[in-house]
């Protein structure tokens, strides 16, 4: 799946920017069947994101409250999606 979001920052002056960004092939990371509940998207540090389905499992890799590890082979790196910037403006100060 292809996953979008806009990061809105504030400048050292106080004005607003932001970007869409963008990752492809986003894998879900893997689930107990039967007992799902709620899908999540973590957004990581350096422009990376996680899309796990919560599994009741509070030890396993799919509990919102714990960090992905760096390595974790389903966090999909984001990159700045020029279509979107283009199509879809977001508001600068």
């Amino acid at each position: 799946m292809t996953v979008r979001w806009l990061v809105e920052k504030r400048r050292t002056d106080g004005k607003k920017w932001g970007y869409w960004y963008k990752a492809e092939n986003v894998q879900i990371a893997p689930y107990a069947s039967g007992n799902t509940g709620d899908a999540w998207a973590i957004f990581l540090p350096g422009d990376r994101v996680r899309i796990m389905l919560t599994d009741g499992n509070r030890d396993g890799g799919n509990n919102p409250n714990i960090r992905p590890a760096d390595n974790d082979p389903y966090v999909a790196q984001g990159v700045i999606d020029d279509e979107w910037n283009r199509r879809y403006p977001p508001a600068h100060d």
